[in-house]
């Protein structure tokens, strides 16, 4: 009689399991009725294909625009196909797509205990950045953005005033362009400079090393794998991608034990250049904490530069006219540069805004509800009407199609245009390619002073660039950011 009762016992257990998740189940869905009549919800168009699928279908779509590079475009399609918030519920989590700039603020600039990241991103890169500011929530996000920030605003305060700090970086950078006018790929070209570049910025020295920055950005590329799977994160975790997380920490634990030894020896931290790692170990003396509070900031800073200085060239040399009037204006240019007169240069300012605006790195950005939370519209047959997302949804902004509106920018806003920066001045939530609201890139002043100083260094050297790209259109690869899968093949003519 023993095992029938025990088996029984367990059937017992697992119907009581079962009653009271249905329960629970019942319970939310009551409540969040409450909420939705509370608020005057309605329910916000569904992107779904065949219900025997599950959306399963709807998954297979979205992976299958990813490896092609078109993921972006597919995107904007549907928004205007369904208007500009639309729900899918792949994998079981509802995601809802907003270009609504009035959803983008609810849910970008709102409260930061209401929308977060952690949720989605912690897991997919714990194993190469730790907890830090990129994907945290709450107090620990608090605790890392007070000083990664401050030490970036000294160093973008310094650079503002001396340009010439990048010289050498730049000069190595000439020296891998060819002199003779045969092609060339710009994209790695553009990823050895930043390795030299960012990592001086943030570790007191220039790592440029081949071998980190392949590490680095193959560890970028399996972290946002990871990020796009997260049911499944343990699946993208081979030796390769840990291979890369240990290379890229060996060479960050050597600047944060370097940084713990200055700070107990006053002598030696007088001949040491300020690093990320030093302000930290100032605060803290857990090393592995230090590493992680400075791959955060170190991570977001190496792909973001390479990429838009990439795709400059790309539409530069799709458009010899504007690196015609481009170049005029350079080489007008007399007198000694700083960031306030980089800024004063309109012309150049407008490629790169028009750039970010068509191709920026964050082609994506996402939150998750924290609690429940309502965004203004999207609801109802005519989207007017407010929209209740519940706890444990994602709210997904394409910046790429946000950046492509119409209304804002104009019927020929697919085009590459730097001249439309004469007459619109877009708001806040209508353009943001690095983010706004309370998680906005700390690094913007800087990234942005170095892409322009960049490139008015090559353009003041080179007379022309041409496209020596059979593939026109811009084809998409997807990391955590968004890059120019071909690069940008051209030839730069010399003066």
């Amino acid at each position: 009689m023993g095992a029938p009762i025990a088996a029984l016992s367990v059937v017992l257990w697992f119907a009581v399991i079962v009653a009271w998740k249905w329960a629970q189940r019942l319970w939310i869905a009551r409540e969040n009725e409450l909420k939705i009549t509370e608020n005057h919800c309605q329910p916000v168009k569904t992107l779904y294909r065949n219900p025997i699928y599950l959306g399963l279908d709807v998954v297979y779509e979205m992976f299958q625009t990813y490896y092609s590079g078109t993921r972006n475009r597919q995107l904007q399609k549907q928004f205007q196909d369904l208007g500009e918030t639309f729900r899918m519920q792949p994998s079981g989590t509802a995601r809802i797509f907003t270009i609504d700039p009035l959803n983008v603020k609810a849910a970008f600039g709102g409260q930061i205990d209401c929308w977060g990241v952690e949720p989605l991103r912690l897991e997919a890169f714990r194993p190469l950045v730790g907890a830090g500011v990129l994907v945290t929530d709450g107090a620990r996000w608090t605790h890392a953005r007070g000083p990664s920030q401050s030490y970036i605003d000294q160093i973008y305060r310094f650079h503002k005033e001396d340009l010439s700090t990048f010289d050498d970086h730049i000069e190595l950078l000439l020296g891998l362009i060819p002199a003779d006018g045969s092609t060339v790929d710009l994209k790695p070209i553009f990823n050895r400079y930043m390795a030299g570049s960012g990592t001086a910025h943030i570790l007191g020295r220039s790592i440029g090393a081949l071998q980190f920055m392949k590490a680095a950005l193959h560890g970028i590329d399996m972290s946002g794998k990871r990020d796009e799977l997260p049911q499944w994160t343990q699946l993208v975790l081979n030796h390769e991608f840990r291979k890369s997380c240990r290379i890229v920490h060996e060479v960050v634990d050597r600047t944060v034990n370097q940084a713990l030894e200055h700070l107990r020896d006053p002598a030696i931290s007088k001949q040491e250049s300020a690093n990320l790692a030093i302000e930290w170990a100032k605060l803290i003396q857990e090393p592995l904490e230090i590493r992680n509070q400075v791959l955060n900031m170190l991570i977001a800073n190496l792909d973001t530069i390479p990429i838009t200085l990439t795709n400059v060239f790309f539409h530069l040399a799709r458009n010899p006219k504007c690196y015609e009037k481009l170049r005029r204006e350079v080489m007008q240019y007399e007198g000694d540069l700083t960031g306030d007169s980089l800024r004063s240069l309109h012309y150049l300012q407008a490629v790169i805004n028009e750039t970010m605006r068509l191709n920026t790195a964050g082609s994506f950005n996402a939150r998750i509800a924290l609690k429940d939370n309502v965004l203004p519209r999207g609801g109802g047959p005519d989207g007017t009407a407010p929209v209740f997302v519940p706890q444990g949804d994602i709210v997904i902004c394409s910046v790429y199609a946000l950046q492509r509106r119409p209304e804002v920018f104009g019927e020929d806003a697919d085009s590459f245009t730097p001249e439309r920066w004469n007459h619109i001045k877009p708001k806040t939530w209508e353009y943001m390619p690095f983010s706004a609201g309370p998680r906005v890139c700390p690094g913007q002043k800087l990234a942005r002073i170095q892409v322009a100083y960049v490139l008015f260094s090559l353009v003041r050297r080179f007379k022309a660039v041409e496209n020596r790209d059979p593939v026109l259109e811009y084809v998409e690869e997807y990391r955590v950011a968004t890059a120019s899968k071909n690069g940008a093949k051209v030839a730069l003519h010399w003066e």
